[in-house]
């Protein structure tokens, strides 16, 4: 678990360069949203706070952060996911909420994928992702974090 956190506090902070696909082809969020690394932008210096999104579907559990390379809080949640919507448990309030979620693929902010999130009480409205920044298991996130910090 403490390799999932480093994945995410650091690859917010780091940016790789990928294809680009170009259009807005809306497609089922569990094909786009879960095994993928989500951020709000593209961090500009280590003291710039990004907002990230992961969901692992191989554990059905997930995380909002926000930080930098120098600081940052987190919260983790477990989710079913089903069409358009993830219903998230927070283990450390008890609290539950039911989000929609809207992923396509687009061509904004140098981003290859756009994630809209709305009812989320945790994170922000808007994320983004790149090609490339996918993964199905832990090992394969730490392999992205690998690479990301060459």
């Amino acid at each position: 678990m403490n390799k999932l956190l480093a994945v995410t506090a650091i690859a917010g902070t780091i940016g790789v360069g990928a294809w680009k696909l170009r259009g807005g082809h809306e497609t089922e969020p569990a094909d786009l949203v879960v095994d993928r690394l989500w951020i709000d932008h593209m961090p500009t210096n280590g003291r710039d706070v990004v907002n990230v999104f992961m969901a692992f579907d191989s554990e059905a559990m997930g995380v909002f952060q926000k930080g930098s390379r120098w600081i940052g809080s987190y919260e983790m949640f477990h989710f079913e996911l089903e069409g358009g919507q993830m219903r998230i448990a927070y283990p450390q309030t008890g609290k539950h909420e039911l989000v929609k979620l809207r992923a396509r693929s687009c061509d904004e902010n140098q981003m290859d994928f756009c994630l809209e999130v709305e009812g989320a009480t945790r994170g922000v409205k808007q994320y983004y992702s790149m090609e490339g920044w996918d993964f199905r298991s832990q090992k394969d996130a730490e392999a992205m974090l690998n690479r990301l910090t060459k």
